[in-house]
């Protein structure tokens, strides 16, 4: 009798399956003989360069708070330095878009042929351009950069060095680095960096999105070769790269599965893989993608960002005025800080009384109003019950702001309203929709941020860290 193992002899060949690997911020320094870079090859910048110009709701997070941080431009107070003949708008523009998008912008400074030593012209340099200068000790005082117009293809762009700003020679020009402060201590990391990850997510939801409308919304295919049972091990191998050579691209990449077995009688056959669920699949993932990255940027109103609401959010104009005034203290503000502080110490060389400042659009403007209550009562200040509003201070500014007709709110950690809280409400005549008891400090956190409040007053210091620029300790 024949032996009928190798006539039911099914061979499949390996399915690709891709493991993603999360970038490790503590070790993307790397020194080589010459150069400190960030990652191989400056690579790092080109990672999260990548993301933005990958994830929609990441580019336009980024383009938009670039657009809020310029606002109507930068000018000096003082009326001294005529700053836009020293750096053009579009240098400033793009400079903001990497402090935003890498933690951190360069410039380029030159000087005027003068003895004296004066800034003639401030110059956008890309981020991704510049490397550290290797020294004895890397935790010292930059002294010299390295500028390459291309750190992957170090070969054709030849590096050369730029002393840092305040280390040139005579006139040559120098390298002023900005950055905000971050846990990696020599290329800052972006204040978004846990939501990297969510970006590429969104990144290759769009790859996938594509890849299923072009493979006809199947998931895959199954090529089933019915070749009898003469072909050996070695000539399956070639027929599967065959096969795969002209049926495997990257719109199909690890979708082909080759089948071989020993019946011949049947014809070879393509079979799709259906996915019965890829709609619900999509929004989930992409719904979860974009709150989270929005998340990491610490957006507080999508509208602002003009991206889409989530579910049950409701925003309303007045909401929306609030939602700015907390994105401005908490998030714009400060990085116009950094980045002022910066050009300002190099153009203090120009003039010594420089102050630079950010002209915000002419609508976001807070208009004055004739009368100072009138101007006040637009703001939403919230007060902690326990050990806020029973101390003498707390009840004193309580009292203070009724008086200037602030929009005033009780919020606490206590689980009911009853009994001292509703006395103290009566008395004061609050309205009860302004009283709320969270029930524990984390939810109260959220409540104001729900609220829009402005200033938020509260004895507990752990409550005042989770509101940074609108809690107040008392």
């Amino acid at each position: 009798m024949k032996d009928n193992k190798k006539s039911n002899k099914i061979k499949i060949s390996s399915i690709e399956l891709n493991n993603y690997v999360k970038p490790d911020p503590h070790t993307l320094v790397v020194q080589s003989n010459r150069f400190v870079t960030n990652g191989t090859d400056n690579d790092y910048f080109y990672y999260v360069e990548n993301r933005y110009l990958g994830s929609p709701t990441n580019q336009a997070i980024i383009d938009n708070y670039a657009n809020y941080i310029l606002g109507d431009g930068l000018y000096d107070e003082t009326g001294n330095i005529n700053l836009e003949d020293i750096l053009d708008e579009e240098d400033l523009r793009m400079a903001i878009t990497d402090f935003k998008l890498h933690g951190a912008c360069v410039f380029q400074v030159v000087y005027g042929k003068g003895k004296e030593k004066v800034i003639s012209k401030l110059y956008y340099l890309p981020t991704k351009t510049i490397a550290i200068y290797k020294q004895a000790d890397i935790t010292d005082e930059i002294e010299k950069y390295w500028y390459c117009f291309d750190w992957k293809n170090k070969t054709k762009f030849k590096p050369y060095i730029v002393p840092a700003f305040g280390y040139g020679e005579d006139n040559e020009s120098e390298i002023l680095y900005i950055k905000r402060q971050s846990p990696q201590p020599l290329f800052a990391l972006p204040d978004y960096q846990s939501g990297l990850q969510y970006c590429e997510v969104e990144e290759e939801l769009s790859n996938y999105y594509n890849n299923h409308i072009k493979n006809n919304f199947s998931a895959g295919k199954i090529i089933n070769v019915n070749q009898g049972e003469s072909e050996s091990d070695e000539a399956e191998e070639e027929a599967e790269k065959a096969i795969l050579s002209k049926v495997k691209g990257t719109s199909n990449a690890g979708n082909i599965i080759v089948s071989f077995n020993a019946n011949k009688d049947n014809e070879t056959t393509v079979t799709n893989i259906e996915i019965t669920d890829a709609y619900q699949q999509f929004e989930t993932l992409s719904k979860e993608s974009r709150e989270k990255i929005m998340l990491s940027h610490k957006v507080n109103d999508p509208s602002l960002f003009g991206l889409p609401l989530p579910s049950g959010f409701s925003s309303v104009a007045e909401q929306m005025v609030q939602s700015l005034k907390i994105l401005y203290r908490s998030q714009i503000n400060p990085m116009r800080k950094i980045i002022t502080k910066g050009l300002e110490n190099v153009l203090k060389l120009n003039n010594p009384s420089i102050k630079l400042k950010f002209k915000d659009y002419e609508e976001l403007k807070v208009q004055q109003q004739p009368q100072q209550t009138q101007m006040m009562s637009s703001e939403r200040v919230s007060f902690d019950f326990d050990d806020t509003l029973t101390t003498d201070k707390g009840l004193s500014l309580f009292e203070d702001y009724l008086r200037k007709n602030y929009e005033v709110y009780i919020i606490s950690a206590r689980y009911d309203f009853d009994g001292e809280l509703k006395k103290f409400a009566d008395k004061y005549r609050i309205p009860y929709d302004r009283i709320f008891t969270t029930g524990d400090n984390k939810s109260k956190i959220i409540k104001v941020y729900e609220l829009g409040i402005t200033t938020h007053f509260d004895n507990n210091p752990d409550v005042i860290n989770k509101l940074p620029n609108i809690g107040k300790l008392i």
